[in-house]
């Protein structure tokens, strides 16, 4: 069982710092948050990245993924290829690193009002053949809105794009499941016809937002799943979650890792710890890191026995 974990979590140490704590944790690698100045990006100098690369070599750990955050989600088919074009500065990057993924997102989903109706407070109500004193202001139809099979397809035509772009590089694509692609079914969808260089980063949080168990997720998408993000959460709000211990929370950890372990996973699981929605409240990153480590061993040393669900 390869472990790592985020440096998202970590955004006030030095790369320096954040190396010595996966080293010091007896982790096999570090997922490195390729945006900002904070640790690595493709603003960087060629001497930092390549200072960067020997710190992880010198500490013998693994980059696993590189963070982008490309979205596949855009308005028009010429606005997705820009953005994969874009991109393949960080594909550079992860192949100097020698990352094997590198994350990106599908985006929120598109808005689909087709018939709203907006404000244009600049036109007179009669000009636009409206009966004047509107409270609201004066209203005209809105520009039509993609559908959201419109929209999908435009992305899937930007996946295909990105994997042929991807041919001669020996990174991988990694979809998070995030937005408007939290769960199997949604990225078994849009995978259906999009070579296997590109495939699923789970973040195990979002299939069960979705009331979908690991067994399902892996019906749909077990084999492009190359990435995993670990975390646990004590209890969800209105305005995010609080965060626990890995393994004493509500989050199926145990059960997916073994589901995925007892079926030949071979990629990293990696933690990714985030700031809990109440001041105050919640584990703070080393604690977590430290449940994370010792949850994720006693579940190895114990067997990775499949299980039903």
């Amino acid at each position: 069982m390869k472990l790592s974990y985020t440096t998202l979590s970590v955004q006030d140490r030095t790369i320096g710092e954040a190396v010595e704590i996966a080293s010091a944790h007896g982790l096999e690698g570090i997922e490195l948050r390729g945006r900002g100045d904070a640790h690595v990006s493709p603003e960087s100098t060629f001497s930092y990245a390549a200072h960067v690369r020997e710190l992880v070599r010198e500490h013998k750990l693994a980059v696993p993924c590189l963070t982008a955050y490309t979205r596949f989600h855009q308005p028009t088919a010429a606005a997705v290829r820009e953005e994969v074009d874009r991109m393949m500065d960080m594909v550079r990057l992860a192949e100097f690193l020698e990352a094997p993924c590198l994350r990106v997102f599908m985006g929120p989903a598109p808005d689909l009002p087709s018939e709203t109706l907006c404000p244009a407070p600049d036109l007179p109500a009669e000009t636009l053949g409206l009966a004047p004193d509107l409270s609201s202001g004066p209203l005209i139809p809105a520009q039509a809105s993609l559908n959201l099979s419109q929209a999908d397809q435009i992305a899937i035509e930007g996946l295909q794009y990105a994997s042929k772009r991807l041919e001669n590089s020996p990174v991988r694509l990694v979809i998070e499941t995030h937005d408007s692609a939290k769960d199997g079914r949604t990225l078994a969808r849009l995978l259906k016809d999009v070579p296997s260089n590109i495939g699923v980063l789970l973040d195990i949080i979002h299939p069960w937002d979705m009331g979908e168990e690991i067994g399902k997720t892996w019906e749909m998408i077990g084999e492009r799943i190359y990435h995993v993000h670990i975390k646990d959460i004590s209890r969800t709000l209105e305005n995010g979650r609080i965060y626990c211990p890995i393994g004493q929370g509500i989050l199926p950890v145990e059960s997916t890792v073994r589901w995925l372990e007892g079926r030949g996973y071979q990629g990293f699981y990696s933690l990714e710890w985030e700031k809990s929605a109440l001041e105050g409240q919640g584990v703070g990153f080393e604690e977590q890191l430290d449940s994370f480590v010792s949850f994720m061993r006693g579940v190895e040393q114990n067997g990775n026995s499949q299980i039903t669900l």
